[in-house]
């Protein structure tokens, strides 16, 4: 049964939700806004929100035409895994989102007003806008109209038309096929469009399974032709508009396309020339990916994004790690391989380094904090609380150190509530694995979490020398004793 949703003005049509059960290669939960229309209706966006809610780095990923959210699929995980919290729209026309039935309803300016609606409602900041085809249309538009709530951009085979250059033979083809081909058929032209083919029979199903039939294509079809080709297009202006935003702005600006997408081919040269904060980032071309970038080429694409922020933590990280007293911009930026502007590019100062450093080891250590079964044997529950401990100071223990030596660490608020977090997770890990034996005993469960805490394991590995495996000996052996009396 296909839902439509009539009002004064618009027919809207809502995809069923039995289109999306099936797709294996997509677990993710829907969540969704409601925006106005413009046009006295309601219109339902879709979106996916993954990874930690309080990530200090949220990737917005805009798709184009004729795909949806599903096209970031093999980037999602990497983003996540790098500790950001990762958004992926669907445009209203597309994917889980509705979709008004007539092609009239849809405009370029009208799309911008939609996704601007959706992002202040969400109230999204700190935000790398990682956009390709219409995404870059679209996203680029709502960088210009909201600077403050983006930290930077990377752009995938798109552009920000004004009209005023020839759009070229192959994107003039591909309009023209849209609208006099009998049979849009998404799912073929996605494929199509990637370097890779074929993609696989339940790719190309999952990218046509938000279309039941023709009448849900609307803003497919019409897309092509709401690109800017000619100076006094209805959007000429206000992309310039957004161009004279974009050329001052110093922010970074990463470009990464594919060597083997005929439509877009050039603009990331266009781009570099243009946009001051393009200057000393890791501009890339992606060899074998044609223009659905994400689709042939997703994860590589996603680690190029990740790319000079991730060198930069990883770079302080290693110091830290290595016991090195100067965690300046100047050292960091050299181990890192880029320059000390770049560093401020990406970072507001140090601390924010040490923040990600710090966000990245949270998430890394969460499994080690999960409680042990309270119905195992109390001698097992302590052999693998103490493996848990173990394993976890391993990976905090250089920023710990480091927490430790330096007072501008000490001191840094942000590492000061990622410690009390930890300290509440780890008490809570106790109270939880030694239900019966700490209950309503604080004093007991006071002295397993300092036996079982960082000072602890540290004076054992550190200041006595021992192996690690010596150091769990020994706090299992106290923790027994605790436990025993």
């Amino acid at each position: 049964m296909f839902l439509h949703l009539p009002c004064k003005f618009m027919d809207i049509l809502r995809t069923p939700d039995s289109r999306f059960s099936t797709l294996a290669e997509w677990p993710y939960a829907p969540v969704y806004t409601e925006i106005p229309s413009g046009d006295g209706a309601t219109l339902r966006i879709h979106h996916v929100d993954e990874g930690p809610r309080d990530a200090r780095e949220v990737v917005l990923c805009m798709h184009g035409e004729p795909s949806w959210a599903y096209l970031y699929r093999k980037m999602i995980p990497v983003f996540v895994a790098a500790g950001h919290r990762v958004i992926v729209p669907d445009l209203v026309g597309f994917g889980r989102s509705d979709k008004p039935a007539a092609m009239t309803d849809y405009t370029y300016e009208r799309h911008v007003t939609w996704m601007s609606e959706w992002l202040v409602a969400n109230n999204l900041t700190n935000l790398t806008l990682v956009c390709q085809d219409w995404g870059g249309l679209i996203g680029l538009r709502l960088v210009a109209a909201f600077p403050e709530r983006f930290a930077r951009v990377a752009t995938a085979n798109t552009f920000l038309p004004t009209g005023d250059r020839d759009p070229g033979a192959a994107f003039r083809a591909w309009r023209e096929y849209s609208q006099t081909t009998p049979d849009f058929n998404v799912g073929n032209i996605v494929q199509g469009g990637c370097a890779s083919r074929p993609i696989g029979e339940h790719n190309v199903a999952a990218y046509d399974a938000p279309y039941p039939d023709d009448t849900y294509k609307a803003g497919a079809r019409i897309f092509p032709t709401l690109v800017p080709a000619s100076p006094d297009d209805p959007s000429a202006e206000p992309n310039r508009a957004a161009w004279k935003v974009l050329t001052e702005w110093k922010k970074p600006f990463l470009t990464a396309f594919g060597d083997s997408d005929p439509i877009t081919a050039g603009s990331d040269r266009y781009f570099q020339k243009l946009i001051p904060g393009t200057a000393g980032q890791p501009h890339t071309t992606i060899a074998g990916a044609g223009h659905f970038i994400q689709e042939d080429k997703g994860e590589e694409l996603a680690n190029v994004v990740n790319g000079t922020r991730s060198a930069i933590a990883d770079a302080l990280y290693s110091i830290l790690r290595e016991g090195l007293d100067d965690t300046s911009a100047r050292a960091i930026a050299e181990r890192a391989g880029v320059s000390t502007r770049s560093v401020f590019q990406h970072f507001d100062d140090i601390e924010a380094v040490y923040a990600e450093v710090a966000a990245r080891q949270e998430l890394a250590i969460r499994p080690f904090l999960e409680p042990i079964d309270p119905m195992i044997p109390l001698g097992e529950r302590i052999d693998r609380l103490v493996v848990a401990r173990d394993e976890m100071y391993a990976i905090v223990a250089p920023v710990r150190r480091a927490a430790n030596k330096h007072r501008s660490t000490r001191t840094s608020s942000f590492i000061r509530s990622n410690l009390t977090r930890l300290h509440r997770a780890q008490r809570e890990q106790v109270a939880k694995t030694f239900p019966i034996e700490v209950a309503g005993d604080e004093r007991l469960a006071l002295r397993i979490d300092v036996c079982l805490s960082f000072e602890t394991w540290d004076q054992f590995t550190m200041q006595h020398g021992l192996s690690r495996a010596a150091a769990r000996g020994h706090l299992i052996d106290l923790v027994r004793s605790l436990l025993a009396r």
